[in-house]
């Protein structure tokens, strides 16, 4: 990619390049993130998910902090799922047991509750005798059980971002958290940009590093500028596409 880059910039010296390789790098990373967020603003519903190990949400637990259950700060949420079994296991020899998607809401919605919702969290607990157990003023059941509504907020606390759930359970849950990370970006020169689907559109990468190096003002000839614009076009046209041919848009609120 750098080797592109000078080409383009006319910058091939080796012995006294103007833009030195670190510079180079930190463009090609800046390009590799505006490429991610143009994707993610136009249609994040085609970007790689990722699936965290299944975790484990204690009873009566507000909120948990994805950022170090992700590893990183910068993220999206796609999809937290519920396995719906007694035990909270997963069992593949019995189909009530696949985890089902939660529906995602905004905070300011997730503790509004109906006049006729249950005030009570053992409504929501899980029960293995059909609610013939009678605890904390109701009998639960493992029949009509109540699916859970998650959302994201910020925290000002390690600058982390913390998933709550409503309402609190009284028991653990196991749920599947599935994530979608900004692209990598260059550390080593063996790192491999884009190396996904997207990797037809690397030369959006070439182009924009191009223009952050140079920085000119004559951006109205300039033949990269053309090419660029004529790249980003047809990203644009195929994800629209992509929204129209098979890339499921609603699963539950939210997705």
């Amino acid at each position: 990619m750098r080797t592109r880059v000078r080409r383009r910039l006319e910058d091939t010296s080796s012995l006294n390049p103007h833009w030195p390789d670190q510079e180079i790098n930190d463009y090609v990373n800046e390009s590799i993130r505006d490429l991610w967020d143009e994707i993610y603003t136009r249609n994040r519903f085609v970007l790689p998910v990722a699936t965290l190990s299944d975790y484990t949400w204690p009873a009566d637990q507000v909120s948990a902090d994805l950022t170090s259950l992700v590893g990183q700060k910068e993220f999206d949420v796609f999809l937290v799922s519920q396995y719906l079994d007694s035990d909270n296991t997963f069992d593949a020899a019995n189909p009530t047991n696949y985890p089902v998607p939660l529906t995602r809401c905004n905070y300011e919605e997730l503790y509004r509750q109906s006049a006729y919702s249950s005030r009570f969290y053992d409504d929501f607990q899980f029960s293995t005798d059909n609610g013939a157990t009678y605890q904390s003023g109701v009998f639960r059941s493992s029949i009509s059980r109540g699916l859970f509504r998650w959302a994201l907020q910020s925290n000002d606390t390690g600058d982390a971002i913390n998933l709550l759930m409503s309402p609190v359970p009284s028991n653990a849950l196991r749920l599947r958290i599935q994530v979608m990370k900004p692209f990598p970006a260059v550390v080593a020169d063996a790192d491999i940009i884009l190396d996904n689907e997207f990797d037809r559109f690397v030369d959006l990468i070439e182009y924009n590093t191009v223009l952050k190096a140079k920085g000119r003002s004559d951006e109205n000839t300039d033949p990269v500028v053309q090419a660029y614009l004529r790249r980003l076009s047809y990203l644009h046209q195929w994800l629209e596409a992509r929204s129209r041919t098979g890339y499921a848009r609603v699963v539950t609120d939210g997705y």
